[in-house]
């Protein structure tokens, strides 16, 4: 079952593999941490007090907690089963 209750549209960049993931709300504590969970194979390379920032070789994760998540070298697939596995209830 989804948090419905966390609305997101996923768009594609310039990049050829690069998406952003727009919220309509904040990304709190809760959600950032399920995100974590989900990506326990990337290396936190920066977490403040608004962002964090993940990396796995190539591939790059930009959260940014006023509600947006950068993502850099994914496919749309890849960025999809990532938001659906971390908003899972």
């Amino acid at each position: 079952m989804f948090n419905f209750f966390m609305k997101y549209r996923i768009t594609r960049l310039c990049g050829k593999s690069d998406y952003t993931v727009k919220f309509d709300g904040k990304i709190d504590s809760f959600i950032a941490n399920k995100f974590l969970e989900s990506l326990k194979d990337f290396e936190v390379k920066v977490k403040s007090s608004d962002s964090i920032w993940l990396q796995k070789g190539e591939k790059n994760i930009f959260m940014y907690f006023y509600g947006e998540i950068l993502f850099v070298n994914f496919s749309e697939e890849e960025v999809e089963t990532i938001v659906n596995m971390a908003l899972r209830e």
